[in-house]
Parts: C-alpha cells; structure tokens; sequence
C-alpha cells in the first residue's frame, strides 16, 4: 500500500486534470475493493453451447472438486472480511465495483465538492494518462462509515441512495485516510473545502 500512496503523488499532477475547472478536490486517494463476500447481482451467464460429452466431463470434475474442498470453501480474508458490496445491476454499488477491477493496476479515488470518481489509467511510469472511469454524483451517496475489520482498521463503508453499499480499503493499519472519507462523504454538502 505504501507503493500505491507514492504512485498516487507522483501522478498527482495528472490525476488532476479530470478535474472540472471550477471543482474543489478535497480528497485524493488509493484504495481497494475491502476483502469479503460480493453480493453483487450478476447478469445471466450465456447460453451453454458445450459439447454433451465435454458438459458430462466438467461436471464430473467439479463434483470431483466438491468433495475434495467442500461447497465454497472459504478463505480466511472472506471469513473476517464479511460484506464487501451488495447490490443489484446498475446500482453504484455494482459500477463501482466494475468500474474498479477493469480501470487497471492501481485506480485513485478522487472526492470533489461535486463528485466520486474512480481515475483509471493507461500506459506505464511516466506515459501514464488518467481518465474517469465512473463518475458519482455526491447526492447518489446516502453515508458513509469507517467500520474496521479484523486487520482491517481502515475500511469505509459507502451506502447509496439505490439501496447498494460498498467497502473500501485505504490502509490495513491506519485510520486516517478513512476516517477522513467517511467525514467527506457523510455530510457532502457542509465541509468547507480543504
């Protein structure tokens, strides 16, 4: 995460340019999708255009699989992580999310007197240019907490106005930065900007 905070003030300059020309930025940040379980909804999977004998195959391999591990074997970071995001298709919840693992290695979180945005990037090192994956508007965003996890102290809890909520990680250890968003985004419209 450390590597990720200098990233973030490296490309500072650059991130910034998504901003509007009367916006106020009041915080700049790294982060991750918290550990946990997703209950995000997913789109029906497409049609099975499998061969019947390779249908027969991997079905007897995932049975296989089951009664070596048993049904979803959990991991320890889902175990102590609990509800990472919960959300129909189309909630903010679920573009986020979307929005997250498809805007490359290491997305910033820009909050601004109007707006989240998720900054993605493309290119490497100094030919990186950032751009806006998803943009939310502040009135979309209902609160937010800071609700810590077993090793997981700064974690912060989004809930949206659709009824969808998600979990961010900004550090596993220190508080700041998370408690910092959960003030932001808690009472968007009265903080004076920084």
């Amino acid at each position: 995460m450390l590597a990720r905070a200098l990233q973030v003030r490296q490309s500072r300059e650059k991130i910034l340019r998504i901003l509007g020309p009367d916006e106020t930025l009041r915080m700049l940040t790294y982060f991750e999708i918290a550990d946990g379980k997703q209950e995000l909804e997913q789109p029906p999977p497409p049609p099975d255009e499998r061969s019947g004998l390779r249908k027969t195959g991997e079905t007897a391999l995932g049975v296989a699989g089951l009664l070596i591990t048993g049904p979803n074997s959990p991991s320890l970071s889902k175990m102590t992580g609990g509800i990472s995001a919960s959300g129909h298709i189309g909630s903010w919840a679920h573009r986020l999310a979307e929005a997250n693992r498809t805007a490359g290695a290491e997305p910033a979180l820009l909050v601004t007197d109007r707006r989240l945005t998720l900054a993605g990037h493309e290119g490497y090192a100094d030919k990186r240019v950032f751009s806006s994956a998803l943009d939310i508007p502040l009135g979309a965003i209902a609160g937010a907490a800071r609700m810590s996890r077993p090793l997981i102290r700064g974690r912060v809890v989004i809930a949206f106005a659709d009824g969808s909520l998600i979990a961010l990680k900004l550090s596993r250890l220190l508080t700041t930065r998370a408690d910092e968003l959960a003030r932001i985004l808690s009472s968007p419209g009265t903080l004076p900007a920084p």
